[in-house]
């Protein structure tokens, strides 16, 4: 495939993922709901995951213990990009068999946290983000030759 794009739609805040299977590296956006009307791309948080941080966030997904959440330190941010961010899954207070995958992401130009949760309707769509990711890493890594003879 040529290109990826996989999107995570909340009430109020949307995920989503985008690569290019040439591309070494992964990014994700983080828009919101602004007075009844989705934020576009450039408007919302954004990180570009290198490999190695997009195999920390596939071994976490894949972990049965994935509520302790995992902290990634982005190394290769740019302005207005996101410098460190957390990978979590708590579950749903009212039903504890509703899983919620909560992203917290600091800017390197704000003082605030950017806090995204997306809860999943299922074990099912929990499952199909892991599989994203795993699917991404593979394709990454499959193409990593091609990468680094450029």
């Amino acid at each position: 495939m040529e290109k990826h794009n996989y999107a995570f739609f909340g009430k109020e805040q949307a995920f989503i993922i985008v690569t290019k299977n040439y591309q070494d590296h992964v990014h994700l956006n983080f828009i919101k709901k602004v007075n009844e009307k989705w934020q576009q791309l450039k408007e919302g948080i954004h990180i570009e995951l290198n490999l190695e941080e997009l195999c920390k966030i596939t071994k976490y997904l894949e972990s049965e213990n994935a509520n302790k959440g995992i902290n990634i330190i982005h190394q290769f941010s740019k302005e207005n990009d996101i410098k460190n961010f957390k990978f979590q899954f708590n579950y749903d207070r009212n039903n504890k068999d509703k899983k919620i995958l909560f992203i917290k992401a600091k800017l390197d130009n704000k003082p605030d946290y950017y806090k995204f949760s997306k809860p999943f309707k299922s074990e099912g769509e929990r499952r199909l983000l892991m599989k994203i990711f795993q699917h991404l890493e593979n394709e990454k890594i499959s193409n990593y030759q091609k990468f680094t003879s450029q």
